[in-house]
């Protein structure tokens, strides 16, 4: 499944309802950081290309072409900033702290999204609602320049990887 901003900003609106308006500003980060976390390992699709071969003398090439990777974060809790739009400069670093692992079949080192920096904005929305999916649409798209160009060696059944192997080629 994809990430939707309608659906993070609903994610977070839920995991933050669940919290006393008279929660600590502590608190209140802390809750915003797992919904995202929670959103995120369950809705992010990263995408790889995928090319392998078998060893020779057979030298046949994987009918695979592609595999979608998961992320799980260990961590993830976003300091408390002092601007908002510094979101964008604090949220890159977490989310490079997640580990992408491929689908079961593959023997490929885990990697990593390409912390860059990117855009967060103050929303002139009067609803709480529309605040929350403009910040959310703002999140996804700095997301999606995360791509890491790294090439990754690895294994698929009986094909091995000459050279680039997997390329991470899109998040979605």
């Amino acid at each position: 499944m994809a990430m939707n901003k309608n659906d993070m900003a609903n994610a977070i609106i839920k995991e933050m309802d669940t919290i006393s308006k008279d929660s600590s500003p502590t608190d209140s980060i802390k809750t915003f950081s797992n919904a995202i976390k929670t959103y995120l390992e369950k809705n992010m699709e990263i995408n790889f290309s995928w090319s392998a071969i078998m060893p020779p003398p057979a030298s046949t090439p994987d009918t695979t072409t592609s595999y979608v990777g998961t992320i799980k974060f260990i961590s993830f809790t976003l300091p408390n900033p002092p601007k908002l739009e510094l979101l964008g400069v604090l949220l890159p670093s977490l989310l490079a702290s997640g580990l992408i692992t491929p689908p079961t079949g593959f023997l490929v080192p885990p990697t990593v999204l390409l912390p860059i920096p990117f855009k967060i904005s103050l929303s002139k929305k009067k609803k709480r609602k529309d605040v929350y999916i403009s910040l959310c649409k703002e999140i996804i798209s700095g997301i999606k320049l995360m791509i890491n160009p790294i090439p990754l060696q690895g294994i698929h059944a009986s094909f091995v990887v000459p050279t680039p192997g997997a390329i991470m080629t899109s998040i979605k």
